[in-house]
């Protein structure tokens, strides 16, 4: 799923208590990535590919950004997000 708008978007990913019961829903196997300003991008990581997935479209979406973020796509856990793979098509 993709969550696109103004130049705060990437920042919701500093909101753990609204992605929390995402995580709970996707049985703890949720990835977020935050390629440009304007984009936040998340996805069920239970499901097969799903890794592969965000990474492609980190890679479009951050060769396209105005405002570049992070090249990483971010993995859900109980500590809140760590990294689980970074894009080697750009960098920020």
């Amino acid at each position: 799923m993709t969550l696109r708008g103004d130049d705060y978007v990437a920042s919701l990913i500093g909101l753990p208590d609204l992605w929390r019961p995402v995580a709970r829903a996707f049985e703890g196997r949720q990835y977020i990535a935050v390629p440009g300003a304007d984009i936040c991008i998340f996805a069920d990581g239970r499901r097969p590919g799903a890794l592969a997935d965000m990474l492609q479209c980190v890679d479009v979406e951050g060769r396209k950004a105005q405002r570049r973020i992070s090249p990483a796509v971010f993995e859900w856990k109980p500590t809140g997000w760590g990294v689980a793979a970074r894009s080697t098509a750009w960098t920020p």
